[in-house]
């Protein structure tokens, strides 16, 4: 059996029961109006369950014609290819698990996101393009591969919750000759989601096997449940007039589709099916017509769908949320979800301005909608948003399609019964700046944006009514990611950058942020040229703090002066220092993982050979390191990195080499 409040049936390719029942009206009281005839794009912002299969396919129809007015055309196709992420005796001599490691760097420290590398002390979890491969990673001299789980698939993220492993990646529903495969019906691009018992880290078990008609957006771990997120794309076909639009599924594969309403049609067409392998074939769930919320205001035409898992209990049928939406930015502050979109298309209308549209999900057994708002401009990433005391905070670009005239913004907005409503704003940041970072921590606010120099902007958000920003320094260079460094300092990696804005290398930068209206940049360390660039600029996972000893490890990738290097970096950090307040502390490589044949040219343009990851442990009088690239795992005492070092290589997958084609 499949899903809570969800229909379901068997499917066989001969007989086909449709989830098209109407369900009962039912509104949230969120400012929508009782009219549903229109759409607009600058409307409120609300949405409201559609009442079923019909005004759903109505919704669309009229997104569509709205589109064809506005001079938006372009023939029948689906562009989802182009988405296409126990402490026991703790401190004893031989204890099970180490005194304290480092897991994924998470926005939130209640909120455990997916990643390609999971850890929980005594294992790791890594993924790569072949599969699952399970380590023992403490004691140190039992660090050994345990067991390996082959994939056909395109492994993306995983979610390690007590004994169970959840492995998200995406399966192409079409073979080379774009023949469907095993799903009629579905999409190109599908979730994939492996629920795998690890009891017994020697031999997992694949417990359930689950497939999505939707690209793969995200995950999180939150109090014991997981929270994954997919967007199926539309099939649109519609050129020059009213009457062209149709109804386009991927096939006419289920049995008598042909001689199915409109209603059923657009049942198969517009609702996002959950497939679960058993012995018996598949059984198949879907979220009826019936509980998709759609918005009053046209903010994009694609279903993303929330699914809620169990993790205590891999046995539960999992419960879905859709919501008609653009493909949105997604944060998780552990008592709610937020999507933020904006509407890719809007731009043709005249004298339209960008917004964006969040709307606000509780979390529980499925992910129920709460509320809606809007803001001007559109966000950056999930840095850009924030739940702090009951209050949402956002950071915005605004006037976005005018460069000299766009500035940045901090709204504050509160849930007034299901309205997302702005309590407090500070705006015209840095007019005619891009904004690269932002970071919100407790009551305080943090943003840099960059055109010739890299200006860093302190805000006080203690009062939710009355933001104020306090302090703004300016220096060459811009930072594109901030980590806290105890209540007093910030971390920020990024580009170097002369005085007129030439970027020059990459750069580590300590922020003195104890006077926040007079901020200082303590020490900047400097290194490579303008072809050094790290996954930690712009992925927040690959960049990995270790409070305990002060050391920060970034994966690194140099083509310069001193020739190759792709390995991982590693620096001191003492912020109490006045001059050298970061250092390096050493380097680490993966060179021993690299195929025979290889050179520095192939393994620097390879992304796949890249250490992309890094796991601290202490205990037991040790300090170790972990790094982990796509080719193996390895194990440095961080007492003594140049000392004996202890690896594995992982499963061997095609990669590929840009220009040079796939190798092995």
């Amino acid at each position: 059996m499949l899903l809570r409040t969800c229909c379901i049936f068997k499917y066989a390719l001969s007989t086909t029961a449709l989830c098209a029942a109407i369900l009962p009206l039912f509104f949230l009281q969120t400012g929508c109006s009782d009219d549903r005839s229109g759409v607009t794009i600058d409307g409120p912002a609300c949405m409201r369950k559609s009442a079923d299969c019909a005004e759903l396919k109505d919704y669309f129809d009229r997104v569509a014609k709205l589109q064809i007015d506005m001079g938006r055309y372009y023939s029948a196709q689906s562009s989802d290819d182009a988405m296409a992420a126990d402490d026991d005796d703790a401190g004893a001599e031989n204890s099970l698990s180490p005194e304290e490691y480092s897991g994924t760097n998470n926005q939130e420290t209640a909120v455990d996101e997916a990643d390609i590398v999971k850890s929980d002390g005594t294992y790791l979890y890594v993924l790569n393009g072949a599969g699952l491969t399970i380590f023992k990673s403490w004691p140190a001299d039992e660090f050994s591969l345990l067991s390996t789980v082959s994939m056909t698939e395109q492994p993306l993220e995983l979610i390690v919750s007590g004994d169970a492993a959840y492995v998200f990646a995406h399966f192409y529903n079409y073979d080379s000759q774009e023949t469907q495969r095993d799903f009629p019906g579905a999409g190109y691009v599908m979730t994939k989601i492996m629920v795998f018992d690890i009891t017994d880290r020697t031999s997992p078990q694949l417990a359930r096997e689950f497939y999505f008609d939707g690209s793969y957006l995200t995950a999180r771990l939150v109090d014991g449940r997981v929270y994954s997120a997919a967007v199926k794309r539309m099939y649109y076909s519609y050129y020059y007039g009213y009457d062209d639009i149709s109804i386009e599924l991927p096939v006419d594969a289920f049995s008598g589709v042909e001689s199915k309403s409109d209603t059923e049609r657009a049942a198969l067409q517009y609702t996002p099916f959950l497939y679960e392998r058993t012995a018996d074939g598949f059984d198949t769930a879907a979220c009826p017509c019936g509980s998709t919320y759609i918005p009053e205001t046209a903010n994009g035409d694609d279903i993303v769908t929330l699914m809620a898992f169990d993790a205590s209990n891999i046995t539960a049928e999992p419960g879905l949320t859709s919501v008609v939406s653009e493909y949105p930015e997604f944060y998780s502050s552990g008592e709610n979800i937020y999507l933020a979109a904006g509407n890719s298309w809007a731009y043709l209308a005249e004298n339209y301005t960008p917004k964006t549209y969040v709307h606000k999900f509780a979390l529980g057994e499925t992910a129920e909608y709460r509320a809606s708002g809007e803001l001007p401009g559109f966000m950056l990433n999930q840095f850009s948003m924030s739940e702090y005391e009951g209050f949402f905070r956002a950071a915005v670009t605004e006037n976005t399609y005018n460069w000299s005239e766009r500035s940045s913004s901090i709204y504050i907005l509160e849930d007034n019964d299901g309205s997302l409503e702005i309590a407090g704003s500070i705006t015209d940041i840095a007019p005619g700046e891009t904004m690269y970072s932002a970071r919100f921590i407790g009551d305080r606010g943090f943003m840099v944006t960059f055109l010739q120099v890299d200006p860093l902007f302190t805000f006080d958000l203690s009062d939710p009514y009355n933001p104020q920003m306090k302090g703004e320094l300016k220096i060459p260079g811009y930072s594109t990611y901030l980590h806290p460094v105890g209540d007093n300092y910030l971390l920020g990696v990024g580009q170097n950058a002369s005085e007129e804005g030439w970027v020059a290398g990459m750069q580590v930068s300590l922020f003195d942020v104890t006077d926040m209206d007079n901020p200082v940049e303590k020490f900047k360390y400097t290194f490579g040229d303008g072809w050094t660039w790290s996954e930690a600029m712009y992925q927040h996972k690959a960049f990995q703090y270790w409070e305990r000893l002060g050391l920060l490890a970034v994966p690194v990738q140099e083509n310069g002066d001193s020739g190759f290097f792709n390995g991982l970096y590693l620096f001191k950090i003492q912020p109490e220092l006045e001059e050298d307040s970061i250092s390096l502390y050493g380097k680490i490589d993966h060179s021993e993982f690299f195929i025979p044949g290889d050179d520095d040219w192939y393994s620097y343009w390879n992304p796949d050979l890249d250490v992309r990851r890094s796991v601290f442990m202490s205990g037991a009088g040790s300090d170790l390191i972990y790094t982990i690239s796509g080719l193996g795992v390895k194990l440095n005492d961080l007492n003594s990195l140049d000392g004996d070092s202890k690896g594995f290589a992982l499963p061997e997958y095609d990669y590929y080499v840009y220009g040079y084609g796939y190798y092995f």
